[in-house]
């Protein structure tokens, strides 16, 4: 997997959100068998931000190369609204790959 997907993501303010990602094997094309790796992802203003936001992410089956990234409406009511970055990291051993990345768009809401 050397490759980095880039997917733009928009979140609704107080609302629950998850969104799934399939990983590949760059090399061979086919689903990356995610058993035994780890798995973070965070969200932050800019790159360079020093606070970051968590994603909950859970990798269930770990053959299906399927991971899912989410956040409940309790944590997305502390965010203000704007734009934002995030990625998500696998790991194995001591090898870290970004595997996902990209920009979030946090909308605020009106009705409370």
């Amino acid at each position: 997997m050397a490759a980095v997907y880039v997917s733009n993501l928009s979140i609704s303010v107080g609302a629950d959100f998850s969104q799934n990602f399939t990983l590949a094997d760059s090399a061979s094309d086919s689903v990356l068998d995610l058993t035994g790796y780890g798995h973070s992802a965070a969200l932050r203003k800019h790159f360079l931000a020093t606070t970051s936001t968590p994603f909950a992410t859970n990798a269930g089956v770990g053959t299906d190369g399927v991971i899912t990234v989410s956040m409940g409406a309790t944590l997305t009511s502390t965010l203000k609204p704007g734009r934002y970055v995030y990625d998500l990291v696998i790991r194995t051993g001591d090898t870290r790959t970004r595997a996902v990345e990209g920009t979030v768009l946090v909308r605020g809401g009106v009705t409370r």
